[in-house]
């Protein structure tokens, strides 16, 4: 006997809102996915034709912010922040300074602009950062973009 399936509530994927600590406006037109990658540990076992299969290491992909160029310089000043910090450093590298990680959290909002699912990630840092490229033939806006690397993975919760 077939079985009825249930409601499931689904989001779009345009309704989002960015928070990162100490940067005021987190306005991004686009930012990349959540994504873990697991490992694969393969080993042989007392002459076993077939090998054991279990997870490894896993590795979590770094967020890539995208927002229009404008003048808001808050993410151009932490990227200055951690370059300066590291250049100061004997040698140019070392421990890192706790002052330049960062908390940020992307919240799924609901069709009524409530928050549904927030997805925490802590200890954030920029990685890289890019202010965008000219060309005088195009119509677009010029898109800064970010990209974050954060320690070990992501809180994830449904909100209430």
């Amino acid at each position: 006997m077939p079985t009825q399936g249930q409601y499931r509530k689904l989001y779009g994927k345009f309704k989002f809102v960015v928070r990162i600590q100490n940067i005021p406006f987190s306005g991004y037109k686009s930012c990349s996915e959540f994504k873990i990658d697991i490992g694969e540990m393969k080993y042989r076992e007392g002459g076993a034709l077939v090998p054991y299969k279990e997870p490894a290491l896993a590795e979590f992909a770094d967020l890539t912010l995208a927002r229009g160029l404008g003048t808001e310089r808050d993410t151009w000043d932490w990227v200055m922040e951690v370059v300066n910090v590291m250049a100061k450093l004997p040698g140019g590298i070392g421990v890192p300074s706790p002052q330049f990680f960062r908390d940020g959290a992307i919240d799924q909002m609901d069709r009524d602009d409530s928050v549904a699912i927030i997805r925490h990630v802590a200890w954030a840092w920029p990685k890289s950062y890019s202010s965008g490229d000219w060309d005088n033939d195009a119509e677009e806006v010029s898109i800064e973009q970010l990209v974050l690397a954060y320690h070990h993975g992501w809180e994830e919760k449904i909100a209430a």
